[in-house]
Order: C-alpha cells, then structure tokens, then sequence
C-alpha cells in the first residue's frame, strides 16, 4: 500500500513553531532562510531572531538589496572577514533574491560568498536571508539549518469545506483580534477581511484601529481599503455570481487593484478599461463554446475549441451550465460593445455604476445565492 505524502506545514504553523523555538536558543543557528511573499511573517521572524540574537550579545548587520550598487560585493566582503571586536554576529540580508539563484553554468557570487561563509567553522556567526521569491530547491535554501515558508494566507475557501470561517485567512483573523483582546463575531471578521484584503499587516493596523476605538460597530471603525482584481470581478461578472461580482465591484473602485510593480491604480477609467477588455475576451470565449456546441460538437470538443484547458475547464462547464445558449453570449457581448461605446465616443465617465447593472442584467439563476 503506498504511504500517503505527508501534509506540509502551512506558513502559521511554520512560523508559530520558530518563534517558540527562538527564546531557547543559546547560540543562533549559523543559517535561516525565510523564503515567501507574506511580509507581516518575514518581518516577525526578522525580528524574533534579531532580538533574540542580541540579547546574546550578537551584533546585528542589515542589509538591504535596495541599498545601493555595490551592496552585494560589500557583503561578500563583511561575509569573508571576522570580527575583531564582535565575534557574535548575525547578517540579515534582505532581498537578494536574484543574487542568490544560480545561473546555467555559474553559481550566483553571492551564493558561493554565502556558501563558503557556512563552510568555515565560526559557530558564533550566522546568516539571516529574507529572500521572498528564492525556490525551495536553490542550494543555499537546501542546506539551511531552519527554513520558515511564508506564503500569502489562503482566503477563499476549498471546494470540500465552503464555509468561509475557515479560510487561513479568517482563521488568523480570529487569533490575532483576540491576541488583542478586540472581539469580533463571525460576521465582522468576514467584513474586516473583505474591507482590508489579504494583507496582515494592513489587517493588523484595522484590529488596532477597532480596538483604540473600543466597543461599538466594527464597519465604523474599520476603513474599507481591500482592492480587488479586475480578472477576478470578470469572472464573476461572466459566471452571474451577483454577491461576489458586486463585492469585487466595491473593493475595486473604492481602493483600485495592485499592479505587478507594486503601485496602485485607482484611476476609475484606467480600471473601466481593463475591466471592459477581459469582458470581452471572456464573452467572446463563451460565445464561441456555446456555438460550438450548438452545431454539434461535444462539450469537451467545445471546450477545447475556445482554448480551455487544465484548471480552467471546471469554472467554465459551470458557466456554460448556467448559460448553455449562444444567444445569451450574443446579448452580452452587445452589452460590452454598449459600454465602450459609451467609454470611447460619447463621453460617458464609465464606472462602478454601470458594471453594477451589469453583474444585476448577468445575474444567474441558483448562483451565488445564500441561504
């Protein structure tokens, strides 16, 4: 009988299980490696070690990849020389991601600096790397003494167990007000959720807001500040999931949508066109299943036909259950073409308000109903 794999720790666990282990150490381990996109974990873990690491008498040195050019050779260099007045000490290097992965034929220099750092024998000194985007199998991640993995909490709900209370999310949530002595029944911690967005840190400073604010209602005290995905409120525009269609509506015209370089846009007819542009492709992807199988061909075939392949087929045999007629498609499209229409010609400030009557026009029979 095959052994069946054993579940990895997930990044609360993870981290729970270093900070216990922190006030106990004697000596810090020579090297640890934070490694995922959660910063609220990585900056907890940065400074559990670094507090601990100087009650011990270590001298700490942080250094930032932002810093300046010449930052990586500076380090190699602080790396390759003992202390003559420190024999503790304790790197924290931050974000060196790129610096640290290997390339074809070479290892990364300042992989091999770190590398032969923890080669040498010198127990009193050791290397803290905050590196977010480092792969699991990177050589200097395998031969760390700790790896703590801090990925982004899971905020929806997995198909077998629909209950939001019990995302990753709101599981946190719920510790972390409490930690605070702020109370919150169900219902406030999915709005606090909704309102801030996948982002402890941000929802750390909502708790401490609501609880400075003492009892009374938490959607006063809290800010509405979640942003949202113009992709995701297409998909649930197309699919006539109206309840979560006009929270994404909500979340992205009051605090707009992060773009790849970390900024914000929040210009309404920056996020209309974009909105409007993945309408259109996607109604044109449904139009072209629904017609498809209307002149005969399989559902699969259909499927296939329009380009949907792996993960994509379920969301898409739901909504072509729900809209298995091509004249539905044609209807929404027209719609789309109206509203840029409106956007490009004549002058109409295209806004949440129309994509609300949208998600309402587009509202599905039987989904995202509540009971």
């Amino acid at each position: 009988m095959t052994e069946r794999k054993k579940k990895s720790a997930g990044p609360i666990e993870q981290v729970d299980a270093l900070l216990a282990e922190v006030p106990g150490w004697t000596l810090v381990p020579r090297s640890i490696v934070v490694r995922g996109d959660e910063e609220y974990f990585s900056r907890r873990v940065q400074d559990a070690v670094a507090s601990r690491a100087r009650e011990l008498d270590y001298e700490v040195l942080v250094r930032d990849a932002g810093d300046g050019r010449d930052v990586v050779s500076d380090v190699a260099t602080e790396l390759a020389t003992p202390p003559m007045f420190a024999p503790r000490q304790l790197f924290v290097l931050r974000g060196f991601d790129a610096q640290l992965r290997a390339t074809a034929r070479d290892q990364a220099p300042l992989a091999a600096s770190v590398a032969a750092f923890l080669d040498r024998s010198e127990p009193e000194r050791a290397v803290l790397l905050v590196a977010p985007s480092l792969r699991a199998d990177n050589g200097i991640v395998k031969r760390a003494d700790r790896v703590v993995a801090v990925r982004k909490l899971y905020d929806s709900p997995p198909p077998w167990n629909p209950d939001p209370m019990r995302t990753e999310l709101a599981t946190w949530l719920v510790r972390r007000s409490r930690e605070l002595g702020v109370r919150l029944d169900p219902r406030s911690v999915l709005y606090v959720a909704a309102a801030t967005g996948n982002d402890l840190g941000a929802l750390d400073a909502q708790l401490e807001r609501i609880r400075a604010m003492g009892p009374g209602d938490v959607r006063a005290a809290a800010n509405w500040q979640a942003g949202a995905s113009p992709f995701d409120a297409a998909d649930h525009l197309v699919a006539g999931d109206l309840p979560r269609a006009l929270a994404d509506l909500t979340g992205l015209f009051a605090a707009g949508m992060k773009q790849k370089d970390g900024s914000r846009l929040v210009d309404a007819a920056g996020l209309s066109a974009i909105l409007l542009s993945q309408l259109g492709r996607t109604v044109r992807q449904g139009l072209a299943i629904a017609e498809a199988h209307e002149a005969g061909e399989s559902p699969e075939h259909a499927l296939e036909a329009a380009g949907v392949t792996g993960n994509a087929v379920g969301p898409w045999r739901t909504r072509m259950n729900a809209r298995p007629r091509s004249r539905e498609w044609r209807r929404m499209l027209d719609d789309v073409g109206a509203l840029e229409i409106d956007a490009r010609s004549t002058g109409v400030d295209v806004g949440v308000e129309h994509f609300t009557a949208l998600a309402i026009r587009w509202r599905a029979r039987g989904v995202g109903v509540r009971s």
